[in-house]
């Protein structure tokens, strides 16, 4: 049997939240939910390794569903908010990942660092 998980992200909505926090609370317009389906298939996540793998696969999930960055002048904080769509696209993924090594093995990356910060 082939295991999947998907990987969501609203990439719009994450990026408007962090410019404007009073915007959180409601739906932006503009944002797309992406789904990405992400396969685990040839892969033990009852391992380390096998964990580490399947989080580097969502992570190149992360980055598809978030798209590019803008390098626009007028976008001067769109680096660091395409960093936190994809470390909170990837930190979802994981949290959902049915096998309990997977969001152990995230917490011990980068991205979940962003996640952390930005909570505060």
């Amino acid at each position: 049997m082939t295991r999947h998980l998907a990987l969501f992200a609203a990439a719009a909505a994450v990026m408007a939240a962090l410019s404007c926090p009073a915007s959180a609370a409601r739906a932006d317009p503009r944002s797309e939910t992406v789904s990405i389906r992400v396969s685990s298939e040839g892969l033990d996540l009852t391992t380390a390794a096998g964990a580490d793998h399947f989080l580097d696969r969502l992570s190149k999930a992360a980055i598809l569903a978030c798209g590019a960055p803008d390098f626009s002048p007028l976008m001067k904080d769109a680096r660091r908010d395409l960093r936190h769509c994809r470390a909170v696209a990837l930190a979802g993924a994981a949290a959902r990942s049915r096998w309990p090594l997977v969001p152990r093995r995230f917490a011990a990356r980068p991205e979940a660092r962003i996640v952390l910060l930005a909570e505060r």
